[in-house]
């Protein structure tokens, strides 16, 4: 089970090979970008934020540093039901329920296995990878330690990318994704749920790869180029 989530990922982007033209983005000019300018890769794309390289002290170590020594690049919010409405439209995302091609509402009750449809159909529709954050990389953005970030702070509960470790003091530091090792049939997901008392930098939660859940949404990244 711990390739799984991989196997998926792999299986959703050979199914969109050949169906979407990759459109060359503008990777010169979304490198030059300042911290804390926005931009969107294509007009249904969601709006991203440039962010510096930095570092960021994790909330469940003390004395432990994590640095980002890349330019990141983060939505704003988490993806809404529009954003979503344009990958069911193109027939590469299932429709989740009600989703409303005008809410700027967050697409909600969405799986680790449904964003890999949505983040393999937006890399192949801008031709930038984009992906989940890492666990390292949520808490620089979410923590206001990254330069640029601005306002950006958790909404709710937002997947990343690293498979459930109980214990996480063998995780990298580079601010890569923890795949290995873990219990990947689950995935973390960070922030809080609306009543719970305010969640500390070091709050986890797991679910499994297929779960969805009423508050548990996500943010899509992508490194720029340097």
């Amino acid at each position: 089970m711990r390739r799984l989530a991989a196997l998926a990922l792999l299986a959703v982007t050979a199914a969109l090979a050949g169906l979407l033209p990759a459109t060359p983005v503008a990777q010169e000019r979304a490198a030059s970008r300042p911290a804390g300018a926005t931009f969107r890769d294509c007009p249904s794309c969601p709006e991203m934020i440039a962010l510096a390289p930095g570092s960021v002290a994790p909330g469940e170590a003390a004395g432990r540093r994590v640095t980002i020594g890349y330019r990141l690049a983060v939505s704003t919010s988490r993806i809404s039901l529009r954003e979503w409405k344009a990958c069911v439209l193109a027939n590469q995302c299932p429709a989740l329920g009600a989703a409303s091609a005008a809410s700027l509402e967050p697409v909600l009750q969405v799986s680790w296995l449904d964003v890999q449809q949505y983040l393999a159909w937006l890399t192949l529709e801008t031709g930038a990878e984009y992906r989940l954050m890492s666990e390292a990389e949520w808490e620089y953005v979410t923590r206001g330690a990254a330069p640029g970030a601005g306002g950006l702070r958790a909404e709710g509960l937002e997947w990343t990318s690293d498979c459930w470790h109980a214990d996480r003091a063998a995780a990298p530091v580079d601010g890569s994704s923890w795949d290995s090792e873990g219990d990947c049939r689950y995935h973390v997901a960070r922030g809080r749920r609306p009543g719970e008392p305010a969640a500390t930098s070091a709050t986890r939660y797991r679910f499994l790869f297929d779960a969805r859940d009423p508050v548990l949404g996500f943010r899509v990244a992508r490194v720029l180029g340097d």
